[in-house]
């Protein structure tokens, strides 16, 4: 309740003269409202029952990784393409040996119009791991592709505090091919 000294003017027409020192009760009763939430409270029809059944991030995630998998699993058996992987890769000569010449040519020069030194850097790496054996590359592909599905997923989690939304825009992310 709010005693005289805490008084707050209203405006009436042609006054303009306002003291917003206290809020009008609107805000007061709002404010005393949030101070009481169901944050703080459980609710009284929620059961165990039905708290038991809630997803955890854990799982949440775990589907996720689980459903990208078997989205991309099948590209693990193609081959390299015909449209930009000669130029980057299987007839790139920087990319087929490691050393300081060839590192500072991928942080220096921009290959197909693009400057991209992380992607090349890569290239260099898996194609000293795996030649040109396209298996290889999908799967580093795949891994880093699951790993930013989880890194959207746990940032949206943390922006909306809710598991299903940040799952479903993971999701989405994850499983679309562009």
């Amino acid at each position: 309740m709010l005693d005289s000294s805490h008084k707050c003017n209203i405006m009436k027409k042609g006054d303009k003269s306002i003291n917003w020192r206290t809020p009008p009760l609107l805000f007061v009763d709002f404010w005393k409202m949030n101070k009481h939430s169901a944050k703080n409270k459980k609710h009284p029809s929620v059961t165990k029952k039905e708290t038991s059944f809630r997803i955890s991030t854990k799982h949440f995630s775990f589907i996720l990784l689980v459903i990208i998998c078997c989205t991309f699993f099948p590209s693990l058996k193609n081959n390299f393409t015909n449209l930009d992987d000669p130029q980057y890769l299987t007839e790139n000569p920087i990319v087929k040996n490691i050393s300081t010449e060839n590192i500072k040519a991928i942080f220096s020069e921009q290959f197909v119009g693009n400057y991209q030194p992380l992607t090349m850097l890569t290239y260099m790496m898996e194609y000293k791991l795996f030649a040109l054996n396209s298996f290889g590359y999908h799967l580093v592909n795949l891994i880093f592709h699951l790993f930013s599905a989880l890194l959207i997923f746990f940032i949206v989690k943390k922006i909306s505090e809710n598991n299903p939304i940040a799952f479903i825009t993971a999701l989405l992310f994850g499983i679309h091919p562009m």
